[in-house]
Order: structure tokens, then C-alpha cells, then sequence
């Protein structure tokens, strides 16, 4: 079952005040995200102004095994890394300033709700969107600009295969995502959960390309 969510493309902001600036998240989270009958492992790591995601999917083919991307924020370079074939890709996704979603979203679609859970040790609150029925982010205190750019994170997926910067970039205004059930337009659900999470600052070699790899300018996607 194809997922739109999936394929195209979340940070918590009380829709009657806005927040405070947060402290960034700096350290590792691991999800499992099941989409249809697909199960997937997401790891997510941060330093400073710099996002990692790799995505590890039991039935992948060898040559996409180990596949990552680098979210630079203070740069706008988002960088796809294929390990296998010792080459990557840039594109651009946009700067820290640069915090306006791709797909607008009326704000007032944001609803907060009373229910407080706790996930891998840290708590989170739960929120919908009136325009997905029985879809909800379970998100920690936010440092979301606004409601617009709440509403437009919370439409991005998370196991994306795209460059996804808006649910990374939450993560630079400590706004994490901890449980998410998504619905996309013909019905497909997905699901995220973190299964663990690690605050120890990552190394800065896991943000930088190894020396032998080359660049793709005009690649076709293996």
C-alpha cells in the first residue's frame, strides 16, 4: 500500500500562547516507524545546527543499506549519502532563519488536548488537526515560532525520503516528536514511536563525508 505521507516529506507550540525559546535537542533518538506492511528503523541525531537520519528497512536492497542524510541549518545544505556506491548528493533546503513550510497550513487546524504521556522516560503532549481524523503528534515543550509553522511540520513524515527539513529543524528549537500516527489521503496510516533516547552530544565525524567520496551532480536515485 503506497502512503503519500510516506513519500513526500512534525514540534509543538500551545495554540493559545506562544512559547519561550527553547534549548536545542542534542543527542541521538530512535524510532521504529511501521508505514502499511513496511516496519523501519529511524535514528535521529543532532549537534549544534546539524541533523542526521538514517533510515535501516529489514527488506532494503544492498545498495541502498546504510544510506543516510546530513541536514546542515546553518548552511541549508542537505546532503543524501550512499555508502554503498561511495558517492552523495546536496540540495538545498534552506538556512535556520528560513523556518516557513513548504505546504501551507492553516494554523487553526492545530488542536491541543489535556492528554500528557510519557515516552522513553521524557513526557509529551498530545496534539490533532481537525483536517486528519484519528491522526495525532505526541510532541515536547515546543519552541515553534507559531502556529503556522507548527501546522506545517506536523504534515511532514518522518521516514520521508525526501529532504524533510522541517521535522528536523524542530529539533534545533528543542520541539521533538516522540509519537506520531499519520493518515494520508487515501486512508494508509503510519506510525512512529521512540524507542530510546541518548543525550550524550554525538561526535562531529558523524556529520562529515568520508574523504573518498565523490559527488553526484546530476545522479539518478538508485
Amino acid at each position: 500500500m503506497r502512503i503519500e505521507l510516506l513519500l513526500s516529506g512534525i514540534a509543538i507550540l500551545c495554540a493559545a500562547a506562544p512559547a519561550a525559546a527553547q534549548k536545542p535537542f542534542e543527542g541521538t533518538i530512535v524510532y521504529d516507524v511501521v508505514a502499511g506492511d513496511k516496519q523501519m528503523q529511524m535514528t535521529v541525531t543532532t549537534r549544534g545546527t546539524k541533523v542526521r537520519r538514517d533510515v535501516s528497512t529489514p527488506d532494503a536492497p544492498e545498495v541502498s543499506r546504510g544510506n543516510y542524510q546530513m541536514i546542515d541549518f546553518k548552511t541549508g545544505d542537505a546532503t543524501m549519502v550512499f555508502p554503498a556506491m561511495k558517492r552523495y548528493m546536496v540540495m538545498q533546503v534552506g538556512g535556520v532563519r528560513n523556518a516557513t513550510p513548504e505546504t501551507p497550513t492553516d494554523p487553526g487546524d492545530v488542536e491541543a488536548t489535556a492528554r500528557v504521556e510519557s515516552i522513553a522516560g521524557t513526557r509529551c503532549t498530545v496534539f490533532t488537526m481537525k483536517s486528519v481524523p484519528g491522526g495525532e503528534w505526541c510532541i515536547t515543550s515546543s519552541g515553534a515560532k507559531n502556529d503556522a509553522e507548527l501546522a506545517g511540520l506536523m504534515n511532514e513524515s518522518p521516514a520521508s525520503g525526501g529532504a524533510m527539513p522541517g521535522l528536523l529543524r524542530g529539533f534545533l528549537h528543542g520541539t521533538v516528536v516522540l509519537r506520531a500516527r499519520m493518515i494520508d489521503r487515501n486512508g494508509g496510516v503510519m506510525t512512529m514511536l521512540a524507542k530510546k533516547i541518548d543525550r550524550t552530544t554525538p561526535p562531529a565525524t558523524l556529520f562529515q563525508l568520508p574523504s573518498d567520496f565523490q559527488e553526484m551532480k546530476n545522479p539518478s536515485m538508485p
